[in-house]
């Protein structure tokens, strides 16, 4: 067989595979950078199943920091639990 003056990869030998190889491992590693960490659903909201823990959650920690005082708390407690 006959390749004419360059061989058979183009002039390159192994070295004219070499950028193609390269383009396709670096589009498979830019899909799966990608791809990799995408939040599912449950993810993106931890407290979805049960939003009112997470309201007593937010409720206490702004008590405990003295955000509100006992009565708010009372009061915003009694209306989250409620619900």
């Amino acid at each position: 067989m006959h390749y004419g003056p360059f061989g058979p990869f183009a002039g390159g030998g192994f070295y004219g595979l070499l950028i193609p190889i390269l383009l396709v491992g670096l589009i498979i590693l830019a899909l799966y950078m990608i791809f990799k960490k995408r939040p599912n659903e449950q993810e993106r909201r931890p407290n979805q199943e049960n939003p009112t823990q997470s309201a007593l959650e937010i409720l206490n920690k702004r008590y405990a920091m003295g955000e509100i005082n006992e009565e708010e708390f009372k009061r915003m407690k009694k209306n989250l639990l409620d619900q």
